[in-house]
């Protein structure tokens, strides 16, 4: 129950897809940004997270334990145990899966990372990588032959955020599968690494990975359209709100302040300041 044969078929695939249409890697400017060829702060915290959790999975005792209490279980997860929603999706027990992240990474996370922030980009794995853990323990737990099974995740979620974030992002550049043909759409490309994992869920009758994969999926996408800016602005608003019922009025400047116009509604609020 590993999607470690998928990701290994596919890892050569991935590499040579981000190709310019001159078959090269892709090292173009984009602006002030280079697309791929190295590790921005937040990848190398999401990789170095996996190849500990790598190296926890094969030292005796060590793995046994992870494996029994941190990795996901369906009926342990939606049970006695919820805390595997957070803790499975940072487990990593394939080499392969490592190796296809850390190249995912390096090649098109650090270009996300450069145009999200390191804040943001993180983020966007987290939550997604939570949605579909617990679209993966929700499947599990309908099906009794998965229910009490411990399902190694490895990175799925992070695959799918990886490739659809960039297509949404950076979906209008020209890019070559395998370096050979005619120049396509990176968000075909993208779209189509990802189809291509969901239909290999179902040909191998892996459910939960395939409600993983399409829970992250249905994230990304809401992410992607503004759920994580609106989420932000209301934020924002509630804060901006609290300041005004203790006093306090922005008369100049800021995101959401303004300006001072002389009106007699504010009269009696003392303090106003000029940021």
């Amino acid at each position: 129950m590993n999607t470690s044969g998928q990701k290994r078929g596919i890892v050569d695939a991935i590499r040579n897809a981000f190709q310019g249409p001159g078959g090269s890697r892709s090292s173009r400017n984009l602006g002030s940004q280079q697309l791929g060829g190295h590790f921005a702060p937040g990848g190398l915290l999401v990789l170095a997270i996996f190849a500990t959790t790598y190296v926890a999975l094969q030292i005796p005792g060590i793995g046994e334990f992870v494996v029994s209490h941190l990795m996901l279980r369906p009926t342990q997860a939606l049970g006695v145990k919820p805390y595997q929603l957070l803790t499975a999706p940072l487990l990593m027990s394939s080499f392969f899966g490592l190796l296809f992240v850390g190249m995912l990474l390096w090649s098109i996370g650090s270009t996300l990372e450069h145009s999200l922030g390191t804040r943001r980009f993180l983020v966007w794995l987290a939550v997604a990588s939570v949605c579909a853990s617990a679209a993966a323990a929700l499947c599990g737990r309908l099906l009794p032959a998965w229910a009490g099974v411990a399902i190694p995740l490895d990175a799925g979620a992070v695959f799918v955020v990886l490739l659809v974030a960039f297509a949404q992002q950076f979906g209008h550049l020209q890019v070559t599968m395998w370096g050979i043909g005619e120049p396509m759409s990176a968000k075909k490309v993208s779209y189509f690494f990802v189809a291509l994992g969901l239909v290999s869920d179902v040909l191998r009758m892996q459910w939960p990975h395939l409600a993983a994969g399409l829970g992250a999926l249905l994230c990304v996408v809401v992410l992607g359209r503004g759920g994580g800016s609106s989420l932000q602005g209301w934020w924002r608003k509630q804060k901006s709100k609290k300041q005004r019922a203790h006093g306090f009025g922005i008369i100049d400047g800021g995101r959401r302040g303004f300006r001072d116009t002389g009106d007699t509604g504010n009269a009696g609020n003392k303090d106003r300041w000029l940021n």
